[in-house]
This record gives structure tokens, C-alpha cells and sequence, in this order.
């Protein structure tokens, strides 16, 4: 009868590790490649990683079909970048995956030229929670991007 107690006891626990952690058990560095649509659907992010790091660069973006000339980045606050394209920068650098979530990266905003240090969360296979901030997590936004295109394996 203890031996039972003992057993039951023990598969409790565990069930209730997977209850509180449902998605740590299946997360993989490589759950977050691919391609993403941003939170206003007014732009494509490719996911990729490079020498151990994740990075992120825009791959479409929403533009007047009757302009020619391509978007670019003229809220950058260095001068000298105002003229480039924003199609192809990379929006998203040096991310780390720790297990759970990516971190340790930073997120440019063209809307405004800033950049925000940032950490990213795939809440499933279809959904990417993104935080920007300054100084620390709590102060700041977030948003949600929805996969675009499955993953390339």
C-alpha cells in the first residue's frame, strides 16, 4: 500500500511539472526559422541562424503598387543609412536560444529609426510573441507575429 502511495505521488508530480511547463518539453532552437508575418501584415520577416545567433531580415514589405521606387529606411537616425532600402536589412540581431525563449537580441523599428534591446517567445508552431524595450522587460511592447510560410528544415 505505501509502495502504491509512493507511485501515485510521483506520477502526480510529474504530471503537474507538464501542466506548468506544457511547451518547454518541445522547444527547439529551430522552431523559430522560417517566415513571419508582422503583427500588421504589412511585412514579411525571414528568420534565420547565423554562427549560433538568430537574426531576422525583412523580406516583403507593403508598398504603393504605383511606386516604383523602393521603401527606405528614412527614420534611421545615421544620416548616411536614410537612403537605403529597408527590403533586406536586417531587423533582428543576436538572439540566443536558452530553452525557452530567445534573448539577448536587439529589434530595429524603421517606423521611428530605434533600436530596443528584445526577447522573442514562439508561443506555438504558428505564433511569435516579440518584446522591445529599454532598460528592462516590463517597460515596454509587445507584439505578435504569425508564421508566414512553414519552416525550412
Amino acid at each position: 500500500m505505501k509502495q502504491i502511495k509512493i507511485s501515485v505521488l510521483f506520477l502526480w508530480t510529474c504530471g503537474l511539472h507538464l501542466v506548468l511547463a506544457p511547451g518547454a518539453l518541445a522547444q527547439s532552437a529551430s522552431d523559430i526559422l522560417g517566415v513571419w508575418w508582422t503583427q500588421d501584415k504589412d511585412a514579411k520577416v525571414e528568420l534565420f541562424q547565423e554562427n549560433g545567433k538568430f537574426y531576422g531580415k525583412l523580406v516583403w514589405i507593403k508598398s504603393d503598387p504605383e511606386v516604383k521606387e523602393p521603401v527606405l529606411d528614412t527614420n534611421n537616425p545615421e544620416r548616411s543609412l536614410r537612403s537605403r532600402p529597408l527590403l533586406g536589412i536586417r531587423l533582428l540581431e543576436g538572439f540566443t536560444f536558452n530553452g525557452e525563449r530567445y534573448e539577448g537580441g536587439t529589434i530595429y523599428d524603421p517606423t521611428n529609426g530605434k533600436k530596443y534591446s528584445s526577447h522573442m517567445t514562439v508561443k506555438n508552431d504558428k505564433t511569435l510573441e516579440l518584446r522591445g524595450y529599454v532598460g528592462v522587460s516590463f517597460v515596454g511592447r509587445s507584439v505578435t507575429w504569425t508564421r508566414a510560410e512553414a519552416a525550412k528544415k
